[in-house]
């Protein structure tokens, strides 16, 4: 499956920062969502955000797709929400 290479500006969510994403990931990659936890389906997902690597997931919300970035992550690529971030993604296995 394909890396993909994108700018993205950091947003505030309600539970966790997000980019996101210039595609649908089961379009892009052919990979249909999965659980991720109950009552949520996406994309896991690994990568890197201005040099911070990561594993995540993306979620649809509101017909859309959001990569979820965590705290430390965020510090790590020291960005600030509202910040444009180069985010580099692609889908990881299943734990």
């Amino acid at each position: 499956m394909t890396t993909e290479t994108f700018d993205g500006v950091l947003l505030s969510g309600h539970k966790q920062d997000a980019v996101e994403l210039p595609f649908d990931p089961a379009t892009r990659w052919n990979v249909r969502p999965a659980a991720l936890w109950p009552g949520r389906r996406g994309h896991r997902v690994a990568g890197s955000v201005n040099g911070a690597a990561f594993a995540s997931c993306v979620v649809a919300r509101s017909k859309r797709h959001f990569l979820l970035i965590e705290d430390d992550v965020r510090e790590q690529a020291h960005a600030a929400v509202g910040d444009t971030v180069r985010v580099v993604l692609h889908p990881a296995p299943s734990p």
